[in-house]
C-alpha cells in the first residue's frame, strides 16, 4: 500500500471513528448489564472474576450457562490477557477495554493485510469501513454478545488465508492460520471459530492440492483449542441445538445490507416455536455505497468483465456455497448429521460475515485493477474521497442507532438478572470433566510448542511435505 503522509492520517481517522463507534454503543463502559444478554454475561464474567481474585479455577458455576454448571466447558467466554482488568474494574468497563483492545488487534492485521495487497489508500478505506462497522458485528456486540469481540481476529484469518493462497511456500502460512482460529477461540468466538472452519473446509477441499495442507490446518487447529474444545466434548458431546432459520427471504437478505433497521424490528417470526428471530442476526448492514462498491467490483467487474482474468479464483465456491448455507434451511442437512462441532450451527444467517469480508477484499483488488490509471486523476480521487466520507458517515449513524441505552430503554430488566448478578464459584467433584479440562491445557500447550516448532522450521517442513503431495496428487 502506497499513501502519502495524509492519506495515512485519513485512514488513521477512519479507524478511529470505528473505536469511537463501539466506545458510544458500550455507553463507554458506563452502562448496567441487567439487560438483553449482557445480564448472562455479566454472570459469567462474576465467576471469572472471583476466579482471578482467588487464584483457582471455576470448574463449575452457582448458575447454568448454556445449560450446564461446568464452567469451563463453555467455549462462549473469554480466555485472554484482557480478563486481568476484572480485578480492579467491573464488567461493563471491562467490555469496553476488551472490545477495543482487540479492536486495536484487528486494525493491525487489516494494515499487514493492505501492505500484501498492496491496495490503493481508496481502497483500503472502503475496506476499514466495512469491516469495522458493518451491522453485523454492530448488532451483536450491541445485544450483549461479548464473544463477537473476537471478530476483529477476521482481518488476521483473511491475512493468512490470503497469503496461503499466493505464496509458493503455501505450508509456511498454515500454522498462521490454525493460530489465528486458536485465538479466536480463546474470545469465546465460539459461532465465528466454527463459520471460519466451514469456509476453510470448503476451501481446502475444492483444491486437491490443498489436501494435504487441509489435514495438517485440521491437526494444528484442532490440537491447539483443546484447551477449549475437550471439556466441551465431555459435556455437550452427543447433543444438538434444536435448528431455528437462515435468511428467509432474498428480500430480508438485501435490506439488511442496505436499510438502516435497529433493534426494535422483530425480522422473522417462528411460527413453529411461536417466537421472533431478532434484526441482530440478519444485519449485516454496511449501506448503498459499499453495497454498490461491492456488486460492480465484486461481482461486476470480477465474475463478468474479468471473468478469465480474476485473482484468488479459490475462494469463489468457499464464498457461494457458505452464501448459500446462510439461506432458508439448507444448513439444517449439516446440522442433522454426526459431525460435531458443524452440527452446532442454529442461525446461518450469521455465516454471510465470512463472504462479505472476503467479497470486500476481492473488490478493493479489482478496484486496484480497474482503476489504477483513472485515479492518477485529482478529480476522480476526490470523487471517490466523498464516496468514502459519506459511506463513513452513513456507517458511523447506522451505529449510533444501536447504542446499549437505547436498547436498555426498549427492552425490559432480564428476569435472572438477581441470580445471575450473585453468581460465585461452587465445588463439584467430577473427576472425568476435570481430568478432560487438564488434560485439554496440557495438549494446548504441547500443540503450541509443536507449532512454534513447525513454524521455525517450515523450509524443512516443506520438504518433508513434498512426498506425500506427490502421492495424493498435488503439485509441490
Amino acid at each position: 500500500m502506497t499513501a502519502s503522509i495524509y492519506q495515512r492520517l485519513f485512514l488513521l481517522a477512519l479507524m478511529i471513528l470505528g473505536a469511537v463507534a463501539f466506545a458510544v454503543i458500550l455507553d463507554w463502559g458506563r452502562f448496567e448489564p441487567t439487560h438483553m444478554d449482557w445480564a448472562k454475561e455479566n454472570g459469567a464474567y462474576r465467576i471469572l472474576a472471583q476466579a482471578i481474585d482467588e487464584g483457582r479455577l471455576p470448574y463449575h458455576s452457582s448458575i447454568r450457562l448454556q445449560g450446564t454448571q461446568r464452567f469451563l466447558a463453555i467455549p462462549e467466554y473469554v480466555w485472554f490477557p484482557t480478563i486481568g482488568v476484572l480485578k480492579f474494574a467491573d464488567f461493563s468497563t471491562f467490555a469496553l477495554i476488551h472490545v477495543l483492545v482487540l479492536y486495536i488487534i484487528g486494525q493491525i492485521g487489516l494494515v499487514f493485510l493492505a501492505r500484501l495487497l498492496k491496495l490503493h489508500w481508496l481502497a483500503f478505506a472502503m475496506v476499514i469501513l466495512i469491516f469495522n462497522m458493518n451491522g453485523h458485528i454492530v448488532a451483536h456486540l450491541f445485544e450483549g454478545h461479548l464473544m463477537w469481540a473476537g471478530y476483529f481476529f477476521l482481518s488476521w484469518l483473511i491475512y493468512t488465508v490470503v497469503g496461503f493462497l499466493e505464496s509458493r511456500e503455501r505450508s509456511r502460512w498454515v500454522p498462521g492460520i490454525a493460530l489465528v482460529l486458536f485465538l479466536m477461540l480463546l474470545q469465546g468466538a465460539f459461532h465465528l471459530w466454527t463459520i471460519s472452519l466451514l469456509f476453510l473446509i470448503i476451501l481446502f477441499m475444492t483444491r486437491r492440492r490443498y489436501w494435504l495442507d487441509g489435514l495438517v490446518f485440521l491437526v494444528m487447529t484442532f490440537a491447539l483449542c483443546l484447551c477449549r474444545l475437550l471439556p466441551a466434548a465431555v459435556t455437550f458431546g452427543g447433543s444438538t441445538n434444536p435448528f431455528l432459520l437462515g435468511f428467509p427471504n432474498v428480500s430480508t437478505f438485501l435490506e439488511g445490507l442496505v436499510i438502516p433497521n435497529d433493534f426494535t424490528r422483530d425480522a422473522h417470526m417462528l411460527e413453529e416455536q411461536g417466537f421472533p428471530i431478532m434484526w441482530w442476526e440478519f444485519t449485516h448492514y454496511i449501506g448503498m455505497l459499499p453495497f454498490l462498491f461491492i456488486c460492480y467490483f465484486g461481482i461486476w467487474q470480477r465474475y463478468i468483465a474479468s471473468r478469465w482474468n480474476r485473482s484468488f479464483r479459490e475462494l469463489d465456491l468457499p464464498i457461494l456455497v457458505v452464501t448459500l448455507f446462510s439461506f432458508w434451511s439448507l444448513y439444517k442437512i449439516i446440522t442433522m448429521m454426526p459431525i460435531p462441532i458443524l452440527n452446532s450451527q442454529r442461525l446461518p444467517s450469521r455465516f454471510f460475515v465470512m463472504p462479505l469480508l472476503f467479497l470486500a477484499v476481492l473488490s478493493a483488488l479489482e478496484f486496484n485493477r480497474s482503476n489504477a490509471a483513472r485515479l492518477q486523476s485529482r478529480g476522480m480521487m476526490l470523487v471517490w474521497l466523498g464516496l468514502v466520507v459519506l459511506s463513513a458517515v452513513d456507517l458511523f449513524r447506522h451505529a449510533m442507532m444501536w447504542r446499549v441505552p437505547l436498547g436498555m430503554e426498549h427492552f425490559p430488566v432480564k428476569w435472572y438478572f438477581e441470580e445471575f448478578n450473585a453468581s460465585t464459584i461452587i465445588e463439584w467433584d467430577e473427576p472425568r470433566y476435570q481430568l478432560a479440562v487438564h488434560l485439554g491445557f496440557l495438549g494446548t500447550f504441547l500443540s503450541l510448542i509443536g507449532v512454534a516448532a513447525v513454524m521455525y522450521y517450515h523450509r524443512k517442513w516443506e520438504d518433508i511435505q513434498r512426498v506425500p503431495r506427490r502421492l495424493l496428487g498435488g503439485n509441490s
